[in-house]
């Protein structure tokens, strides 16, 4: 399964916001261009009615540039977020497959070894396979989308959390299951090693 970079969801965003503030930055000089010029003729009517609608382009662009700015924030702190909350899952999954002991220097080593393991291909591969086949969403729109609360990920803490429908448990059980006795370690003690 291929996970979408902050770079790739964030870029277009990035760009969008440079190409605003160049598009503000110009109307600022050209309303300074404006009201110089209108002042220096002893104010016009022609120039009053540039400036006006100069004036209200430069608001409209600037209004246009803070929703940007937010949308680039909250794409930043989501895809912080969403990465956080990735390195957790693979540091608990080496835990979980390699022991508590695991050496951390090997950790993508491990992550690594993991990600190649058939079954953990074969179910990030149904998983994709799920996502990509999600009615009525485009490619466009699953990056864009805020990530709705599903029955398959707990939400929220304590006794609101909603547990996964049985044939998805039985599936990770599986791949754990699979995956952890494929990657198990011998022990120090063990006299075989």
């Amino acid at each position: 399964m291929i996970l979408i970079s902050k770079k790739k969801i964030c870029d277009p965003l990035q760009s969008e916001y440079d190409s605003q503030i160049m598009l503000v930055m110009g109307l600022g000089t050209k309303l300074y261009t404006l009201e110089r010029k209108s002042r220096k003729n002893g104010g016009s009517p022609e120039y009053d009615d540039k400036i006006r609608k100069t004036r209200l382009d430069l608001k409209a662009q600037e209004f246009k540039l803070r929703d940007i700015r937010k949308s680039r924030k909250e794409c930043d702190s989501k895809c912080n977020g969403i990465e956080a909350a990735i390195s957790h899952i693979k540091m608990s999954l080496v835990d979980l497959i390699f022991g508590e002991s695991s050496n951390y220097e090997l950790f993508e080593q491990q992550i690594d070894l993991i990600n190649k393991h058939p079954s953990v291909v074969e179910y990030l591969d149904k998983l994709s396979l799920e996502y990509s086949e999600i009615p009525g969403q485009s490619s466009s729109d699953q990056q864009r989308q805020e990530p709705q609360p599903s029955s398959s990920r707990p939400s929220g803490s304590g006794s609101s959390r909603q547990k996964a429908p049985s044939n998805k448990r039985k599936r990770v059980s599986k791949l754990m299951g699979n995956a952890g006795s494929f990657f198990q370690q011998p022990k120090d003690d063990d006299p075989s090693v």
